[in-house]
C-alpha cells in the first residue's frame, strides 16, 4: 500500500508557535502524519523539531493554524481521551522517582482506567507486552533510578507502547542509547508501525537512521519546513546541503542498499 493511500492520523495546519515574547519558534507548517508509517522529524539543534512534537502532543498551543487528530481539531478532545490515541515521550522523562520497572510501565495504562481504577487483563496484558517487546524481563523488579541511562530510556519507551495509543510521538527515543539498542529500538517502531498500523513520528538526530528506519522524513530549518520526502527523496547532496548547511556526499550501503550520507570535508 502506497504511503499516500494510507488514512491522515495526524495533521499540521498552517501551524505557527511563538512564544509569549513574541519569538517565532515555528512558522506555518502544514504536514500530514500517516497510519502504518514511522515518521522522522530532522534538522539543526534549534531547528523547532521538539516545539513541533509538543505541539502534536497537545502541550504547545499553536498561535495559528491547527493540528488535528483523525480530521479532528485536538483542542476538542478531553485529556484522558486525547491520550488513548497520543502517546507522548519527552526528550528528558525524569529518573522514573521510586518506581520498579514494572510499576513505571504501569503508568501508561492510566488513560484507560484512571488513579483509582485496577488492572484488567487487558491492562496486564498491554503492561506485559510493552515489557516483553523492549527487553525489559530481567529488570522488571529493578528501580527505575539504577538502571542505567539506556535501561531507564527503554523503560520509558515501554511506557508509551503500554498506553496502546495509536500514534506515538518520541523526542529522540534512542539518544541515550548504544549503537546495538538503537538498532533495536528502531526495528522494533518500524515493525510496530506496520504490524500495528501504527502512526508514530520520532525526532532523531542521525539522518543515516533516518533514511535507513523512516517511511518519511520531515526536515526543519530555522522553524520552518525544508522538505517534506521519502529517503530517497531527501537523500541528495543538495538537498542534506539546504538542511544541514555543509556538503555531504551519498553512497548506497553495500549491503542494504539505503542511502548513506558522508560529510565531505
Amino acid at each position: 500500500m502506497n504511503l499516500t493511500n494510507r488514512p491522515v492520523a495526524l495533521a499540521m495546519q498552517n501551524a505557527r508557535f511563538e512564544t509569549a515574547e513574541g519569538i517565532k519558534l515555528l512558522d506555518e507548517l502544514s504536514v500530514t502524519f500517516r497510519t502504518g508509517s514511522l515518521t522522522a522529524i530532522v534538522g539543526h539543534n534549534g531547528s523547532g523539531k521538539s516545539t513541533a512534537l509538543k505541539m502534536l502532543a497537545g502541550l504547545n498551543k499553536p498561535s495559528n493554524g491547527a493540528i488535528t487528530l483523525n480530521g479532528q481539531d485536538i483542542a476538542e478532545f478531553g485529556a484522558r481521551e486525547f491520550a488513548k490515541n497520543v502517546a507522548y515521550l519527552a526528550q528528558d522523562p525524569g529518573d522514573g522517582a521510586d518506581y520498579t520497572v514494572e510499576e513505571l510501565v504501569t503508568l501508561g495504562r492510566y488513560p484507560w482506567h484512571g488513579p483509582f481504577g485496577r488492572l484488567r487483563d487487558k491492562d496486564r496484558q498491554a503492561i506485559e507486552r510493552a515489557i516483553v517487546l523492549t527487553g525489559l524481563e530481567p529488570l522488571r523488579q529493578r528501580a527505575v533510578r539504577t538502571l542505567s541511562g539506556g535501561e531507564r530510556q527503554r523503560a520509558w519507551i515501554a511506557v508509551t507502547l503500554a498506553q496502546e495509543a495509536p500514534c506515538l510521538l518520541l523526542d529522540e527515543p534512542i539518544s541515550a542509547l548504544d549503537l546495538a539498542h538503537q538498532y533495536e529500538i528502531l526495528l522494533l517502531l518500524e515493525k510496530l508501525g506496520k504490524q500495528d498500523g501504527l502512526c508514530i513520528i520520532a525526532v532523531l538526530h542521525d539522518i543515516n537512521l533516518a533514511a535507513r528506519f523512516a517511511d518519511h522524513i520531515v526536515a526543519l530549518k530555522g522553524g520552518r519546513l525544508v522538505t517534506d520526502a521519502t529517503p530517497d527523496e531527501l537523500m541528495q547532496p543538495a538537498m542534506l546541503r539546504d538542511i544541514f548547511g555543509m556538503d555531504m556526499l551519498v553512497h548506497p550501503h553495500p549491503t542494504t542498499g539505503h542511502p548513506v550520507a558522508l560529510a565531505n570535508l
